[in-house]
Parts: C-alpha cells; sequence; structure tokens
C-alpha cells in the first residue's frame, strides 16, 4: 500500500509556494493549483468517506459566490484538500488553521492572505499521516517502516 505522504509532501511544498506568492503579490498561479490536483486525484480517489468533505466543499463554493469572504485560489484549494481528507484530516486542519487567525485577529490586521492558514492546517494533516510511521519507530518496529512486509 502507498503511504499517502507521498502525495501530501508534495502538496505541501505546494501550498508554501502558493502561501509565498499570495503573500507577496495576492495572486496564486493556476498551475500551482494545477499541482495540487494532480497530487491530490490518487488521495481523492482512495477516499471512503464522502459526507463531511462534501459539504463542507459546498460550504466554501457558498461562502465564494455568494459572499466577498473568499478568493478563487483559496477556494479551488480548500475544495482540492478537504475531498483528499478523512474526517479526523479536517478536524485537525481545522483546528490549526485557526492558529494564524487568531494571531492576525490579535494583531488586528485587515486582508489576511488564506493560503497562511491553509498551509498551517496542512502541517497537521501531514503530522496526523505521518504518525503511524512515528509510531513504528518509537517502538522498535523501525525496520517495518523501510520493509514493509505483505
Amino acid at each position: 500500500m502507498i503511504s499517502p505522504l507521498l502525495f501530501q509532501i508534495p502538496i505541501f511544498f505546494l501550498l508554501i509556494l502558493g502561501a509565498y506568492k499570495d503573500y507577496k503579490t495576492r495572486i496564486v498561479s493556476n498551475k500551482i493549483i494545477l499541482g495540487i490536483a494532480i497530487f491530490s486525484a490518487p488521495l481523492i480517489l482512495n477516499q471512503t468517506n464522502w459526507l463531511i468533505p462534501i459539504l463542507l466543499s459546498g460550504l466554501f463554493l457558498g461562502l465564494f459566490y455568494f459572499t466577498n469572504q473568499l478568493g478563487g485560489a483559496d477556494t479551488k484549494v480548500l475544495i482540492l484538500l478537504l475531498l483528499a481528507m478523512s474526517s479526523n484530516q479536517i478536524f485537525i486542519f481545522f483546528l490549526l488553521f485557526t492558529v494564524p487567525n487568531i494571531y492576525f485577529l490579535i494583531r488586528l490586521w485587515k486582508g489576511i492572505p488564506l493560503f497562511i492558514p491553509i498551509l498551517f492546517g496542512y502541517f497537521g494533516v501531514i503530522l496526523l499521516s505521518s504518525l503511524p510511521i512515528l509510531i513504528h519507530i518509537a517502538f522498535g518496529d523501525w525496520l517495518y517502516v523501510l520493509v514493509p512486509t505483505i
């Protein structure tokens, strides 16, 4: 079985690039979003529970179309990421998503680039996905991580 980390780590690096571009120019290239879509496709196809990701994707689509609170790139990336996450990963994502938002609220900054909170949230998803590997290493079963048995 292929680890989801093989797809999540490149997505994370593309999110870093997108966050940098969003912070500097407030414009995110569709090439970055296409890269995220390519790496998200296997995760989306491997998804087993669709209810929560589809409901949240619909919520963000509604926020995009009926308000001016979300940008187009933010909406596209959130939908791709949410469809590729399990319910536990979505919970961790939104938990860490709020950390930079609280910081920006305390500092009273206007116009928060949303890619930065998305990046924080997705870092939690990567930590959650790497937890089984870290458990195998911690309990001395590190050889299983390097050469998994069938």
